[in-house]
């Protein structure tokens, strides 16, 4: 199953540097702490857990305000 981390349960920017999250990656909780994912790349994945709209939604919206100051 193809999915995108920013939309799984597990996910966090909060784990990882803010140089990291303002990259877009993050960490899984099912991860070394070490261990960074980008948050909208495609990958597959048999631990994802969906998320709700109201905390993915958030996440998008701040990864985007971060793209537009990088720029």
């Amino acid at each position: 199953m193809l999915i995108q981390c920013i939309s799984c349960k597990s996910f966090s920017f909060k784990r990882v540097t803010p140089a990291d999250a303002r990259k877009g990656k993050g960490n899984c909780a099912n991860r070394a702490p070490f261990v960074r994912h980008a948050a909208l790349e495609e990958r597959d994945c048999e631990q994802f857990k969906e998320e709700g709209a109201d905390v993915v939604r958030p996440r998008v919206d701040w990864l985007k305000s971060n793209e537009e100051k990088r720029k």
